[in-house]
C-alpha cells in the first residue's frame, strides 16, 4: 500500500524515531538546567510545529494529513503563568499569555490568554502539497484516503476542531468530519 514496510522495518523506522527524541531530550534538557542555573523567573516552553504520521491511513512523515497524530502536539512548560490543564492551545496563545504575563506589547499576537481565557476550537493550516511521489512508489496507491480527492494535489486545507470533533476542508470544497480520537 502507501507505506510498503515489513514489521522489522517500521520497527526501525520507530527507533530512529525514539532515538532522534532522546537525543533532542537530552540537549534541551541540559540547555532547560544552564537556563535555570543563571536565570531567575525563567519561563521555558517546549512543543513542536508538527506531529507525524507512522502507517496512519498509510502515510509516512508530516505531510498529506491534518488528523491529531499532526496538530495534536506536544506543549511543555515550566513556569508557565498557567497550568495548561489540558485545554484547546494554539502556538499563539503560548505567546500572547507569555508577552502579557511579562508585561510586553502583545498587540498583533491573534492568541488568547490562557491565563484569563480558553477557546472552544483550535485551527490548523497546510498549504497545498502533490502525491505524486506516492503514486510513483505505488502505482495503485488510492490517494481518496486524503480528503475524497481524485487526483495528484492536495488543496490548501483547515482543519477546525474542538475536543470531540474535528472538519477539514479544501480550499476546493472538499471537506471531511471526524469524532475524535478516532
Amino acid at each position: 500500500q502507501g507505506c510498503p514496510f515489513s514489521d522489522d522495518e517500521w520497527a526501525a523506522l520507530k527507533a530512529l524515531y525514539d532515538a532522534e527524541i532522546k537525543y533532542t531530550d537530552t540537549f534541551v534538557g541540559e540547555l532547560f538546567e544552564m537556563v535555570e542555573d543563571r536565570f531567575a523567573d525563567t519561563i521555558t516552553v517546549v512543543t513542536a510545529d508538527h506531529g507525524e504520521n507512522f502507517g496512519e491511513r498509510e502515510a509516512l512523515a508530516h505531510r498529506f494529513l491534518l488528523d491529531e497524530a499532526i496538530v495534536h502536539v506536544p506543549l511543555v512548560t515550566h513556569g508557565f503563568p498557567t497550568d495548561g490543564t489540558n485545554q484547546l492551545v494554539q502556538h499563539t496563545d503560548v505567546m500572547r499569555t507569555v508577552l502579557d504575563h511579562v508585561g510586553a506589547d502583545s498587540d498583533g499576537i491573534q492568541g488568547i490568554n490562557l491565563e484569563t481565557d480558553s477557546r472552544e476550537f483550535a485551527i490548523s493550516q497546510d498549504s497545498e502539497v502533490g502525491l505524486e511521489g506516492l503514486v510513483d512508489l505505488n502505482p495503485e496507491f488510492d490517494t481518496r484516503k486524503f480528503l475524497n480527492i481524485d487526483g495528484l494535489w492536495l488543496p490548501d486545507r483547515s482543519v477546525l476542531h474542538t475536543p470531540e470533533f474535528a472538519v477539514i476542508e479544501g480550499v476546493d470544497g472538499t471537506s471531511e468530519l471526524y469524532a475524535l480520537p478516532d
